[in-house]
């Protein structure tokens, strides 16, 4: 392979990666870089790429021949090494096989140095990229945060967990203070009753201390210490022990030790209550059979956290990592949770929208309705009202008709009665003196009681 290949190769992904998939020893490829003057990548290059971060000042540029041959030394090969009591060491050390490169190799003090320090560190630089891999998935999880808010977080994640000095967070220390008192009024109990999963929903007790022993009291206020102090310097802000607000809404978030079972062993009063239920069903007499439990419920040691209200998340600790390794991932997941709750808000919030927006639509609808009603009713009184007003016209016209020379008297209610039917014509709207002004879109009825002599001193029909 030549040096220009080897170069792009390892400017490509992680050296150990390309060692690994080409059947390379990381220590032998690092010694090689060195011995042919190839740069490579400094330590933590491929974090700032994976976070997207500016890395371009970081790329050296590849110096002299690039089409000169380099000789790559695969995993399986053994490195020559020395008979004295020194060499010796080195096979039974984790570095044995990698570290000599001066036989065979001509690497100078400092490069064999060089590399035997890296070779040290193989099993703690996978670690560490794997880790930063995992980490780089999971922040693919927050695409819905700015890349400015997801950058920040996971560099405070780093920031703080390297810190020892930090002090207890202020809701904590109100909480342990809290915790104290209720140890002295109640006691600490040994156990759960039962397996059962279901947060205690006591008022008396603080939280999660209805569901933990004593020894992992201690360990949840540091997990929990480590949780508020990135939360808050990203941002976010911590109500209770329970509650944390990351972005929008709150998330709640419950800690408690997993319990194990064991056959029930039978104390003294339960024996002694047993016996007398069997000899009362052999006497005949009606008993009771006494409660006793099946199984006794133990703490393991082991906590879980559950992230989320509802059918939530759970994150609980196993044989390869502790809750205090998996700091990220539980971010990640209150982050997660946080987005969820807030597009289960806004949906709620919507759909209450447009509840109140069809509410609103059908009682307009219903004024409108009602209105046409009223209006309708009113232009049938009106007309009646018209109509009436037409056929007194025309029975005054037929009175005074029959009469060549109509009597004084009757010239006199002629007039009256002309004076009547404008006052019922709703189209001159006539006043009178006595009757005062007619509701021309009241009904029948109502027009016939206004006019009764219960309504005689009434001026507004």
């Amino acid at each position: 392979m030549s040096r220009k290949e080897l170069y792009d190769h390892v400017w490509e992904k992680p050296i150990i990666h390309f060692a690994k998939e080409n059947g390379l020893n990381y220590g032998r490829l690092l010694c090689t870089l060195k011995e042919n003057d190839i740069p490579y990548p400094p330590s933590g290059y491929w974090t700032k790429v994976s976070l997207k971060k500016e890395v371009s000042s970081e790329i050296k540029p590849l110096s002299g021949d690039p089409d000169s041959a380099v000789t790559l030394a695969l995993a399986g090969s053994v490195a020559e090494r020395n008979t004295t009591k020194d060499a010796t060491d080195d096979h039974s050390s984790p570095t044995a096989g990698i570290s000599s490169c001066q036989t065979s190799n001509p690497c100078d003090k400092k490069d064999a140095e060089f590399t035997k320090t890296s070779a040290a560190s193989v099993q703690t630089t996978k670690e560490k990229e794997q880790l930063n891999d995992a980490c780089t998935v999971q922040l693919r999880q927050l695409s819905f945060m700015e890349k400015e808010q997801r950058e920040s977080l996971y560099n405070n994640y780093n920031f703080l967990q390297s810190k020892t000095d930090c002090g207890l967070h202020r809701v904590l220390i109100r909480y342990k203070s809290e915790v104290e008192k209720w140890k002295q009024q109640k006691g600490w109990p040994a156990a759960r009753s039962s397996k059962s999963y279901q947060r205690s929903t006591s008022s008396s007790a603080p939280p999660f201390m209805e569901d933990m022993s004593m020894t992992s009291f201690p360990r949840t206020l540091d997990l929990l210490n480590r949780l508020f102090r990135i939360i808050e310097k990203s941002g976010g802000t911590v109500i209770s022990p329970d509650t944390v607000q990351v972005l929008q809404d709150p998330v709640t978030i419950w800690i408690e030790e997993t319990v194990d079972r064991k056959d029930h062993q039978l104390t003294k009063p339960e024996a002694k209550a047993l016996v007398e239920y069997n000899d009362a069903k052999k006497r005949g007499h009606y008993a009771y059979l006494p409660s006793i439990p099946k199984y006794d419920y133990y703490y393991t040691g082991n906590l879980q956290i559950m992230i989320g209200n509802g059918p939530s998340v759970r994150i609980k600790d196993t044989r390869q990592a502790k809750l205090e390794s998996q700091i990220w991932d539980i971010l990640v997941k209150l982050y997660v949770e946080s987005e969820h709750n807030r597009v289960e808000r806004e949906k709620r919030e919507e759909e209450t929208r447009i509840r109140e927006e069809n509410r609103r639509k059908a009682e307009e609808l219903r004024e409108k309705i009602n209105l046409e009603k009223r209006e309708t009713l009113k232009l049938i009184h009106e007309a009646h009202d018209y109509a009436l007003a037409c056929e007194i016209r025309r029975f005054v016209e037929a009175k005074l008709s029959s009469c060549d020379h109509p009597p004084e008297e009757l010239a006199k209610w002629a007039e009256w009665a002309s004076e009547k039917a404008n006052w019922i014509d709703p189209t001159l709207d006539a006043h009178d003196e006595l009757l005062g002004h007619r509701n021309h879109g009241d009904s029948d009825i109502q027009k016939e009681n206004a006019l009764s002599d219960s309504h005689a001193l009434r001026f507004n029909w």
